[in-house]
């Protein structure tokens, strides 16, 4: 809601995908987006999910380069194609939304 009470989704990357509602153990309302998880795994390569892995145990995009023998301009190329993928902002966000979504393994 907005602090003018009625709803706004500007912004939001949920627009005009379809979801659905459940309750989980501590009846909690949870959402599940239909189809994203598939969806986003079809769309990351090895490449961006083994730099995202990386990523996600706190390694710079220069410790990265030097891990995965390839420079630092590949390495940020590979983030920036996920965060188009996973309509993301930034590269923490990507990496967070990866995990949340079982791509890191």
């Amino acid at each position: 809601m907005s602090r003018h009470g009625n709803a706004d989704c500007r912004g939001t990357s949920l627009q005009n995908r379809p979801i659905t509602a459940g309750s989980d153990a501590n009846d909690r309302t949870t959402v599940h987006l239909e189809g994203e998880v598939a969806a986003m795994e079809k769309k990351l390569t090895n490449r961006e999910i083994e730099v995202l892995k990386w990523s996600s145990y706190g390694k710079t995009a220069q410790e990265v380069s030097e891990i995965m023998i390839i420079s630092v301009n590949t390495v940020n190329f590979h983030v920036k194609n996920a965060m188009m993928k996973l309509d993301t902002p930034n590269k923490t966000a990507t990496v967070a939304r990866a995990s949340i979504l079982g791509l890191l393994g």
